[in-house]
């Protein structure tokens, strides 16, 4: 059995994912609220106000719009600082 950190709250884990077991919990519960909310609200708004309505943390609500294609990722290091961003 091998023994790991979590990569979200550090702790030691021996779980197969990189998550454990409580950060996997949560991660699933912001999920589920996230997909609940953008199923609800076809016009949104901003991240704040995205995660104010559902309470789940901007970061969680920007990770899981990038990965749910709502916002386009930068495509290196310097659009992103200079302010290039394709939107």
């Amino acid at each position: 059995m091998e023994i790991k950190k979590c990569s979200n709250c550090g702790s030691f884990t021996t779980s197969a994912d990189s998550l454990c077991d409580v950060c996997a919990k949560q991660l699933k519960y912001n999920t589920t609220l996230l997909n609940n909310y953008f199923e609800s609200n076809v016009n949104f708004g901003s991240i704040s106000a995205i995660a104010s309505a559902t309470g789940v943390s901007p970061s969680v609500v920007q990770n899981y719009m990038i990965e749910n294609n709502y916002l386009e990722v930068p495509t290196n290091a310097t659009d992103a600082y200079y302010g290039n961003l394709p939107y």
